[in-house]
């Protein structure tokens, strides 16, 4: 996705299972980290698309389930 991460300073948010978007009984499966990347994100293999998202402004978007149930609410709030 063309961007470098620092592991040193990826803060583990957890492990999160949620249902699959596009694909009836089948459930994903995720580790979330927040983190400071370095470079621009450009979409590459299976991401066909990306966008910056405000998660106070995602308000009627259609969203994963991983994304709009688990990452958006953690998404700034770090235990």
């Amino acid at each position: 996705m063309g961007v470098a991460v620092d592991p040193a300073d990826a803060w583990h948010l957890g492990s999160f299972s949620a249902r699959a978007a596009n694909e009836p009984d089948a459930h994903v499966e995720a580790e979330l980290f927040e983190l400071t990347i370095t470079g621009d994100p450009v979409p590459a293999a299976e991401i066909e698309e990306m966008i910056w998202l405000n998660p106070d402004l995602a308000t009627g978007m259609v969203l994963a389930p991983l994304t709009a149930d688990i990452v958006l609410p953690r998404y700034g709030r770090r235990p």
